[in-house]
């Protein structure tokens, strides 16, 4: 039968110890990242953030196409507009 390999699967990798395994290689990460932001802080303010120009590129597409149906309507209210000053005046 299957069940003691599977409950020892489970014990191990979602039992207490495995939980509270998981909870302390967490946190030992949160301090890796708590002692390298200050570097990383300082080379943004000094540096900037510099993007791969085809990152560049993917994020302008992206907010083009979501700007789209806004620029949409702006064009086809601004028609209106123009339409109802030279129809009615």
């Amino acid at each position: 039968s299957a069940k003691p390999v599977v409950e020892a699967w489970m014990t191990a990798n979602l039992g207490a110890e495995a939980r509270l395994r998981d909870v302390g290689e967490g946190l030992g990460s949160l301090g890796r990242a708590v002692r390298n932001a200050e570097a990383v802080i300082g080379q943004l303010s000094a540096e900037g953030l510099r993007l791969h120009p085809e990152t560049a590129v993917a994020i302008a597409e992206a907010q083009a196409q979501r700007n789209r149906p806004l620029r949409t309507a702006l064009w086809a209210g601004a028609a209106a507009l123009l339409a109802l000053m030279l129809l009615g005046g």
